[in-house]
């Protein structure tokens, strides 16, 4: 009898480093704040977990990265992977969920005010899912494109930051 494999769940998400002089349970509720009335709950924190995440019904996410202080936002979509991810489709959607990251970044250093959160020119596009290289070679270029227009700069540097068989970290760096 043949195997097949299963073709695992595919996320596809962008990543900012982020500096602010707020606690972290600061900027947690701000998000909630923020996050709420467009329907995003925020999903119960493991214990000993240094990340919160909210998700939606569209299983979009944002995820906040911290420790002592909060290292980065990431905003993450779910795809079917054998439907969704395309070259045709691609464009759209990354510059969606970009242009979310972005908006919530601006939205939520309104919300906690001075001191006010500062981001990294810096990108990080994550990927997971079976065959994260394959679906890494239709998105790269698109998130080049998307990065030229919206931060106005050349990528100069695109580096791998991690890679597994089923995900994979890939650096966009204006230099």
């Amino acid at each position: 009898m043949a195997r097949t494999e299963v073709e695992l769940p595919l996320r596809v998400g962008f990543r900012k480093e982020i500096q602010t002089a707020h606690y972290p349970i600061t900027v947690v509720e701000a998000l909630d704040r923020l996050l709420a009335p467009i329907r995003y709950k925020r999903l119960e924190k493991a214990p000993q977990a240094e990340e919160f995440i909210w998700e939606n019904d569209r299983h979009e996410r944002f995820t906040i990265d911290y420790y002592t202080k909060v290292n980065s936002l990431a905003h993450s979509r779910s795809f079917d992977p054998n439907k969704d991810l395309t070259a045709a489709n691609t464009r759209q959607e990354l510059e969606e969920i970009y242009v979310n990251l972005k908006t919530t970044l601006g939205d939520l250093s309104k919300q906690v005010g001075h001191p006010y959160i500062s981001t990294e020119r810096q990108l990080v596009l994550t990927i997971i899912g079976t065959n994260p290289r394959e679906k890494a070679d239709v998105v790269v270029p698109t998130v080049i494109n998307i990065y030229l227009r919206e931060e106005k700069t050349n990528v100069v540097n695109i580096d791998v930051l991690d890679e597994e068989e089923d995900s994979m970290q890939i650096l966009f760096d204006p230099g």
